[in-house]
């Protein structure tokens, strides 16, 4: 299976992102104009820059090109979708975020008993979306933030930080333990938004703060495993040794490039290549 993985589009920071995205969406149309079943396109947060809800109608609007042209798509939040320049974490941007996700999101595994995406209008995180032996499962890493102490939620806003709390990496245990026992080879992918591994200096305040206990669930249990938020482009063959995952990538330059890249993953051969 082939599908696309984009980042951090940040709808609605300035006009010349809006054009680069618009432009990126041209691209993939182009690319796979002549495939019958379009491929699966997975966005890995940061659809706005503010998180207000006029932004969300913006990248709506540039994203429905995709979703009417029959490409299904996967996505998580990121900071930015969250509140204003990422630096917020703001109830109703989340509400506005939910409503978006809702309207493009595929719903393709809502009928698997052991996954319920959905609850009472709301994702439930890890949403597991299921295609032929592939399973694709997508974590929000601002939900620990919605938790935290007064203290802490202050940090978080202070140096766009992510957690995803015990609940969901609990949850995230128990998806990979079902996957495994009816689906052992099954192909895992993992998609969140911040990075969750040691970074440099300067993307250290930016980390996803409980990725120890993350590491321990999904070592040799992932097959792949895909992150943006922080603007770069690398192949972490390193996290790919120490963690047995097949690939490891971060990609969050998707409308930071005048290019427009995106990525062409190929669940089967593990092959990434840049567009």
């Amino acid at each position: 299976m082939k599908f696309v993985h984009i980042s951090d589009l940040h709808v609605g920071e300035h006009a010349t992102r809006n054009s680069l995205a618009e432009k990126l969406v041209e691209k993939i149309q182009r690319r796979y104009s002549a495939w019958r079943e379009k491929p699966l396109l997975l966005i890995t947060g940061d659809f706005v820059h503010d998180g207000q809800q006029e932004q969300f109608q913006q990248a709506e609007k540039i994203l429905f090109k995709l979703h009417n042209a029959g490409f299904p798509i996967l996505m998580c939040p990121g900071n930015h979708d969250y509140g204003k320049q990422g630096l917020d974490d703001d109830y109703n941007s989340r509400y506005h975020y939910n409503q978006f996700a809702l309207k493009l999101t595929t719903r393709e595994s809502d009928r698997d008993a052991p996954f319920q995406n959905v609850h009472n209008g709301r994702w439930n995180y890890p949403i597991v979306n299921k295609f032929d032996d592939n399973y694709f499962i997508g974590l929000d890493t601002m939900e620990g933030v919605f938790k935290l102490s007064w203290y802490y939620r202050m940090w978080a806003r202070f140096t766009a930080a992510g957690w995803l709390g015990d609940s969901q990496l609990t949850k995230l245990d128990d998806a990979i333990k079902k996957i495994r026992q009816t689906s052992p080879d099954a192909n895992i992918i993992l998609y969140m938004h911040h990075h969750p591994f040691r970074f440099n200096f300067r993307f250290r305040a930016m980390q996803l703060y409980d990725r120890t206990r993350l590491h321990q669930i999904i070592g040799n249990q992932v097959n792949i495993l895909l992150f943006g938020h922080n603007h770069v482009e690398k192949r972490l063959y390193d996290q790919q040794r120490e963690h047995g995952i097949g690939v490891v990538q971060v990609f969050g330059t998707s409308t930071h490039d005048r290019n427009t890249p995106f990525y062409e993953i190929d669940t089967e051969t593990r092959q990434v290549q840049r567009i």
